[in-house]
């Protein structure tokens, strides 16, 4: 039986190597009894991958690799996290799913903890803990970066050498702090979204169509996309699930320090997307003061406010989202699939 399917996604701009450092962390610090109970599917933005799979051929658990079909434009892709789930979610076989990127790495044992805990309470939707390496600092976020690189190394040194006894007593003394705006939620809270991990339950993710709002959207997380269904669009209808927080003694996660970039917003990605007005019609994706802001940011990471509007401004993907999940409730969604869904499983969790 596979309690949970995890999604990790290797992505084009972090370091090549934390496939393999997630992969190894699984192997070496979670019993085989866990394992047999979690799927692992990588969907990799490279269209080839050498290093992923001599890092899959060595886990010591079956890993399941799916290669980018996105459009290739100056060196990077077209992504698109929601088509690529849509193209591999046949062989989701999880109760729950998680989506994971390579920098994410588990606590030793959390994994074993985090499946028990899902399979006894069996949420719609649990939020986890993660955790981000370095502290909030007075010297400003180049501060707080170089402080961050730091604790991720002496914890990365210690993955490179294999010395896993050591690992568990590392990360507890590393600096860490909770997700930038993470905030002790309550159970059933529908406050904020503002966390990087989740469990959703796949069948009620099916139910109200995950995978079916919003049409194209490239450059877009999922989280957002579950946040805007949790905190906002099902809130009115009186439809949102019961939600849940891990305890932290059940799940921690941690947030490899890595630079970030915006290296994918090039003219030629610009141009790529307004060759197909059509295509791209009321969209944020043909906005060309945007993409001014997009490309001059390129390689720095010191104003989120142009991929902010490209998500949720006017056409934005999450803007986009919300109104196709919002208009399928208001034409029967929610009568026809949640309603009867509570009614069926119960409210708070599925109970059978």
């Amino acid at each position: 039986m596979i309690d949970l399917t995890i999604l990790l996604f290797e992505d084009v701009e972090k370091p090549p190597h934390y496939v393999d450092w997630y992969l190894r962390g699984l192997s070496n610090c979670e019993t085989p009894a866990t394992l047999a109970r979690v799927q692992v599917l990588i969907l990799s933005q490279r269209q080839t991958s050498p290093g992923l799979l001599r890092a899959a051929a060595s886990a010591s658990f079956p890993v399941d690799i799916y290669f980018a079909r996105e459009p290739m434009v100056d060196g990077y892709p077209v992504w698109d996290v929601m088509a690529e789930t849509r193209a591999v979610w046949p062989l989701v076989r999880g109760r729950h799913v998680t989506w994971n990127h390579t920098e994410f790495f588990w606590h030793p044992g959390a994994l074993g903890r985090t499946i028990a805990w899902l399979a006894a309470n069996r949420p719609y939707l649990a939020l986890g803990n993660l955790r981000r390496f370095g502290t909030k600092t007075t010297a400003g976020d180049c501060g707080e970066r170089t402080e961050a690189a730091i604790e991720s190394k002496a914890v990365s040194d210690l993955i490179t050498a294999g010395d896993w006894p050591a690992l568990p007593a590392a990360l507890a003394a590393a600096k860490h702090r909770w997700w930038t705006w993470w905030t002790p939620q309550q159970p059933g809270s529908t406050g904020a979204w503002l966390e990087d991990v989740f469990f959703l339950d796949r069948q009620f993710a099916e139910a109200w169509g995950l995978l079916r709002h919003g049409g194209e959207m490239p450059f877009q997380d999922v989280y957002d996309l579950i946040g805007e269904f949790c905190t906002r669009t099902f809130v009115p209808y009186k439809l949102n699930p019961y939600v849940y927080r891990l305890p932290l003694a059940d799940h921690q996660q941690y947030h490899l320090w890595h630079a970030k970039h915006w290296d994918s917003f090039t003219p030629p990605m610009r141009d790529w997307f307004f060759g197909q007005p059509e295509r791209w019609r009321d969209t944020s994706f043909l906005r060309r003061d945007l993409w001014e802001r997009l490309i001059t940011q390129r390689g720095q990471m010191n104003d989120h406010k142009p991929v902010i509007q490209l998500r949720r401004g006017p056409g934005g993907s999450v803007t986009r989202f919300a109104c196709d999940l919002s208009a399928w409730l208001q034409t029967g969604g929610g009568q026809a699939v949640l309603t009867d869904w509570y009614a069926r499983w119960g409210r708070k969790n599925r109970e059978v």
